[in-house]
């Protein structure tokens, strides 16, 4: 039944599942990378509100911490507190000293407090506003002086009893005692110490409203139905603002509650508290259920569009098809290009039908005729190449022997070690394809050679382009034209040649260029034509490299009489690391 379907219902099916699949993964990708950043962003927003309000906590927490710190490093109320006096002066020392210094102390805080001294020397006599069992903050901000002694029985003050090895215990804590549960207080507790001795002196105790303290706690800050919790050093909820869940303020602060987005804000300074942000999941959803209905619509549309131009695209394609069988049916004995596999009765079959009756046809007869002409090409590059190295051979040895006849022995010597390495590049153990760079080096050693022969005569310029040395191309395609700027191009006494190989686009350029006599140009079209004997060398040339990379490269003559000569180079960009010369042939 499938196969009897028709081409054009076929590639529109495949064309809107090829087109929707993406679509589809696109939208379920977008739908919960925008969730995932959505709570990203949410949490973002919420840490910087708990930031806020950690910074205003530690600013109270901070401002009730300088009013102990006044009292703590006042060596003159150190003093005062030590000195054991008769009634009468203990009374004047509570009066003109004691009593103001504790009045400065809680007036430089902005909160509401009540400070409670309690000190060890029984001269000085009690001062207190309010009954311990009260409130301590009902009166308003004040201070009350107390007798240690009154402390010795509750069980909380039992670790400022213990002295360290330094002396007196110094450690500052912020706890609920006493009646501090009752009334919704927190205090900030210490020894109150001799700063000479480092013994105890006394005891401060400095209470505040948690709620004065929390003020900048407040859920609204974070959205309706959120819960802010601080949480003590035990886990225990100190404060909390928000939505009253029983059941959420009773576990701890490393408690799981899936139902509720957690987000942590510690606060400094030796608390160990935390302020916890409860925020319920089911907020984040009815979020993602919008992003979810935005996706699903984006999704139908894409489809309903996809689907209209899914139906242009395969009657298009459909009719085209048609017109394709038909010029095939045609040129059915004609031009070969390649082989069709394909099962079906639909249109695809009959163009696989007519491609490979004709491929069966002269399939056999290709193969034949390029493997000829493979094999002649060959042999034809192998002899061309062989035709330069005589020719080099014997100029050198003529200049070697005239070199011995006037006994140069050390120029001869360099000649010799020259003409060595010059062949030791050249044989490049029979290959035909070589790397630019190893030509270059050849071509130098050459100059090297020729230097020895022309001395000061001779001026030669490179000017290589690094990113062509890695290409390759065929051997002994430079030497030529600098031997025949040797042989031909002087004008007087002194020439100059400038060699340069740069890269242009698909491309490697050489170009070698003199300041001799120059060529008219009849001379050149000889030299370029195959139908006139003469110029073997630069023909030689042209024709290895249109051997080789095909007859869109090759070789170009520029020529000045009286000015000079240009040759121009061009072969592909390549690489024959094998030395095989069939990988480029180009034609």
């Amino acid at each position: 039944m499938g196969n009897k379907l028709s081409f054009r219902f076929k590639l529109m099916v495949s064309y809107i599942i090829l087109i929707m699949t993406p679509v589809i993964i696109i939208g379920t990708f977008s739908y919960h990378s925008s969730v995932e950043s959505a709570k990203r962003q949410s949490r973002q927003n919420i840490q910087g509100t708990l930031l806020q309000m950690k910074d205003n906590v530690m600013y109270r927490i901070k401002d009730v911490g300088r009013v102990s710190d006044q009292l703590y490093m006042d060596q003159q109320l150190q003093g005062n507190l030590s000195i054991e006096e008769d009634a009468w002066s203990s009374y004047e020392t509570l009066t003109k000293h004691l009593k103001p210094t504790f009045q400065n102390a809680i007036d430089l805080s902005t909160l509401h407090i009540n400070m409670q001294v309690y000190i060890k020397n029984r001269a000085i006599p009690e001062y207190y506003f309010t009954a311990e069992d009260e409130d301590p903050l009902a009166l308003g901000k004040r201070y009350n002086l107390y007798q240690l002694d009154r402390l010795e029985s509750e069980a909380w003050y039992e670790p400022w009893k213990v002295s360290t090895i330094y002396g007196a215990n110094q450690e500052v804590k912020w706890l609920q005692v006493a009646e501090d549960k009752q009334y919704g207080n927190i205090s900030l507790l210490r020894n109150l110490n001799d700063y000479a001795k480092i013994n105890q002196i006394g005891f401060i105790r400095i209470t505040a409203k948690l709620s004065e303290i929390f003020d900048a706690i407040d859920y609204m800050k974070i959205g309706d139905h959120a819960t802010l919790v601080v949480y003590d050093r035990a886990n225990r909820p100190l404060f909390s603002s928000g939505d009253k869940n029983t059941a959420l303020l009773e576990q701890g602060a490393d408690s799981d509650k899936s139902d509720y987005l957690r987000i942590d804000e510690p606060l400094d300074g030796g608390l160990n508290w935390r302020i916890v942000a409860y925020i319920p999941t089911q907020l984040l959803a009815a979020n993602a259920d919008s992003v979810r209905q935005i996706t699903v619509l984006v999704c139908l549309i894409s489809f309903l569009v996809l689907t209209a131009v899914s139906v242009m695209v395969s009657r298009v394609f459909s009719i085209r098809i048609t017109k394709i069988i038909a010029s095939l049916n045609a040129i059915r004995g004609g031009d070969f290009r390649k082989r069709i596999s394909y099962k079906g009765n639909d249109e695809f079959a009959q163009i696989a039908a007519a491609f490979n009756d004709m491929g069966k046809d002269i399939d056999e007869l290709i193969r034949e005729v390029y493997l000829s002409n493979l094999k002649k090409k060959e042999a034809e590059l192998t002899l061309l190449q062989e035709q330069i190295n005589p020719h080099f051979l014997y100029n050198t040895l003529s200049s070697i022997s005239r070199l011995a006849r006037f006994g140069e022995i050390e120029r001869l010597h360099q000649m010799v070690m020259g003409l060595a390495k010059f062949y030791r590049l050249s044989l490049n153990e029979g290959k035909t394809i070589i790397s630019v760079d190893r030509e270059i080096q050849q071509i130098q050693t050459y100059i090297d050679i020729q230097k020895i022969k022309f001395a000061d005569g001779l001026d030669v310029t490179t000017e290589i382009d690094p990113d062509v040395l890695p290409y390759s191309t065929v051997k002994m395609i430079l030497q030529p034209f600098v031997e025949n700027a040797l042989q031909h191009a002087w004008n007087g006494d002194h020439i100059h040649i400038h060699i340069h190989a740069y890269k242009d686009n698909d491309r490697i350029v050489f170009t070698i260029s003199d300041d001799g006599v120059g060529m008219l140009k009849e001379m050149i079209d000889c030299v370029l034509n195959r139908e006139i004997k003469g110029g073997y060398g630069i023909r030689n040339v042209d024709d290895r490299i249109k051997l080789q990379c095909g007859s869109a490269y090759g070789v170009q003559i520029q020529s000045v009489l009286g000015e000079g000569t240009s040759i121009h180079i061009e072969i592909p960009c390549f690489y024959d690391q094998d030395g095989d010369m069939a990988v480029v042939r180009a034609g």
